[in-house]
C-alpha cells in the first residue's frame, strides 16, 4: 500500500478495544473505495475523501489516521516515468 493506492475498507469494528466512536470523527464505511492520501506511523493510513479535523489525543495532536490492516488494495498507483511523458511531448 502506497500513497495514491486505492483502498476497500473491509473492517469497521472501530469500538474494537471498548474506547467507542469519537463523535467528532469522519470514518471510512465498509465497501466503499477510497485513495491513500498519506501512511503515517508506518502501519496507519489517512484517505484523501476523509478529512478530519485535528484534535488532541492521549499521546499526540494530529489528524485520525486509520490502521491500514483494516482495508485491501484495490490498484496501486501508477508508475509514470519523466522518460515517458518526454517521449509523448516530442510525438
Amino acid at each position: 500500500m502506497r500513497i495514491g493506492s486505492l483502498v476497500e475498507l473491509v473492517n469497521d469494528n472501530w469500538n474494537h478495544k471498548g474506547l467507542g466512536i469519537d463523535i467528532n470523527t469522519k470514518y471510512p464505511i465498509k465497501g466503499k473505495i477510497y485513495t491513500v492520501r498519506e501512511i503515517v506511523f508506518g502501519d496507519a493510513i489517512r484517505l484523501s475523501e476523509i478529512v478530519n479535523k485535528k484534535q488532541k489525543y492521549k499521546h499526540a495532536y494530529g489528524e485520525k489516521a486509520f490502521t491500514a490492516s483494516r482495508f485491501r488494495e484495490l490498484q496501486p498507483p501508477m508508475h509514470i516515468s519523466i522518460e515517458s511523458i518526454l517521449e509523448c511531448e516530442l510525438v
